[in-house]
């Protein structure tokens, strides 16, 4: 309802237009085709509809629960026009992270999603038909490593894809992480170059740039760097300004919200216990953040 894109044909680098009024009635899904009048392309397939030479639309989906033979709940992806609305790929069929599979890809993914609900089936052909399943889920990964597999190989061919698999996806892990830290650190650290944070803040920054990179990219960009008056540093009898003009060290939780978010926010990563005792005084509960 939020993104109603009107593809052709499944293909998500032909976006045609928009649906518009979408709308479920029973087992009915309704809309209208708005095309792109500023596309060429879309206006091309607008005549072939107009002209009545294409009369079919469809739908992409991923399959959540079944009954038989029968996918009875599912997430929509998209809708297309198609001109082969009887087709067998007239339904796209698109996996948990949302890619769009291929036929071959789509049958396997079917398969291995498909329960098994016949009371009839012995333990034994459910253990095989589940080992089946395991090696069809493999021959899917094989296809996305390049590798060829089939069902007809030995079990010392799928073991071995297993095994290769799992080192991929360990390393692929491992770079993924590596490349996250090394982000995260680049952020921080170019942060206390520029005198927004300090070398004692820069790994709480880090840990928190960790878990929520863009929060925290966005926080450290809208800091000011901290101007030093370098008379106060080389007299360290002399009272620092703050001591005498700095009325925050007596304001409130509401105070700090309604005056310096941001300081709250800085203060929440490098200084949570004052945070929560003020968290408390204010709404009388602990902090659980």
């Amino acid at each position: 309802m939020k993104n109603p894109v009107l593809l052709f044909n499944h293909d998500l680098d032909q976006v045609l237009g928009k649906w518009e009024g979408v709308s479920i009635e029973g087992t009915n899904l309704y809309g209208t085709p708005l095309f792109d009048d500023r596309d060429p392309d879309a206006m091309k397939i607008f005549n072939k509809v107009d002209d009545e030479l294409i009369n079919c639309a469809s739908i992409g989906i991923t399959p959540l629960a079944w009954e038989g033979d029968m996918i009875t709940e599912c997430i929509l992806k998209e809708k297309s026009i198609t001109p082969l609305g009887a087709n067998k790929n007239a339904v796209a069929l698109y996996n948990q992270e949302g890619v769009k599979l291929s036929d071959d890809q789509a049958r396997q993914y079917l398969l291995s999603l498909k329960p098994s609900n016949d009371p009839t089936k012995t333990e034994e052909h459910k253990e095989q038909q589940m080992n089946e399943k395991t090696k069809l889920a493999l021959i899917a990964l094989a296809v996305q490593l390049g590798i060829t597999l089939s069902l007809s190989d030995s079990e010392e061919k799928f073991a071995e894809i297993a095994t290769k698999a799992k080192e991929k996806i360990d390393a692929l892990n491992l770079s993924i992480q590596a490349d996250k830290e090394a982000k995260a650190k680049k952020l921080c650290d170019d942060a206390q170059n520029a005198g927004k944070i300090t070398a004692k803040e820069n790994p709480v920054f880090y840990q928190q740039a960790l878990l929520n990179y863009e929060h925290t990219e966005n926080y450290l960009n809208a800091l000011k760097p901290v101007n030093l008056d370098l008379n106060n540093l080389l007299d360290p009898d002399k009272k620092k300004p703050e001591e005498t003009t700095d009325e925050r060290k007596d304001w409130t939780f509401s105070d700090w919200s309604k005056k310096d978010s941001a300081g709250l926010q800085k203060m929440l990563l490098s200084d949570k216990t004052r945070f929560k005792a003020l968290y408390k005084a204010e709404y009388q509960v602990e902090y659980e953040g």
